[in-house]
């Protein structure tokens, strides 16, 4: 074989290889094939003095223990936490309709200075928990209250006579409506008068502290 035509046979193998390296780039290859098997690959420039961002806060309080501190409104709205407010909620105008009773508590001063109300309430108060004393109340003790508005519209359509002209009276221990009406108008009979302008009182269950209301002589 002549040297024209090992030339010649040369020639052809490099352009067949020529034309397979372009074949295999445009079908399936993803760089130059004539390229290094790195070149197309971005450079991460990494800044070895950057500072890492820092790894959000995760909040380790399950669900449960969110819904037990979570503090829940009571009937009316508003917190409950602290007032001595029980379970049953509230009245309109934010007057518990049930009440346990506080360290320093008294009726009087849970009605008139913290409820702001007359003090006649307390009679109502008093009515509503015939299984507590009310005059010497104890720390845990729970209180039904009846509804003020209630108590309110009973008063004003009430044909009791205005106590105006009423002297007022806290029970003391050992009292019965016979002996008030003896001490206060002269006659153990006179206790009906008595009863009739304290409506709804029971001659048979005063209690020490209650107050009624006795009419002049």
């Amino acid at each position: 074989m002549g040297s024209f035509e090992k030339l010649g046979i040369l020639v052809i193998v490099v352009i067949i290889t020529m034309i397979l390296a372009v074949a295999i780039y445009q079908w399936g290859g993803t760089s130059d094939p004539f390229e290094p098997a790195t070149a197309g690959v971005p450079s991460l420039n990494i800044d070895k003095n950057a500072v890492p961002a820092p790894t959000p806060e995760v909040d380790l309080i399950d669900e449960h223990e969110k819904s037990r501190a979570a503090p829940g409104p009571d009937a009316a709205g508003g917190s409950s936490a602290g007032t001595g407010v029980g379970p049953r909620g509230n009245w309109p105008g934010g007057i518990p309709k049930s009440y346990v009773v506080q360290a320093g508590d008294s009726l009087w001063v849970v009605v008139v200075r913290r409820w702001k109300l007359k003090d006649s309430f307390t009679d109502a108060i008093g009515r509503a928990n015939p299984d507590v004393n009310v005059a010497k109340l104890n720390v845990g003790d729970t209180l039904r209250i009846p509804n003020p508005d209630a108590y309110r519209r009973d008063r004003s359509s009430s044909a009791a006579p205005a106590r105006r002209n009423l002297r007022r009276y806290e029970v003391q221990i050992g009292d019965r409506l016979d002996l008030i009406a003896k001490r206060f108008l002269d006659s153990h009979a006179r206790w009906r008068e008595i009863q009739a302008v304290n409506p709804g009182l029971d001659p048979a269950k005063l209690r020490p502290g209650q107050v009624i209301y006795i009419p002049a002589k």
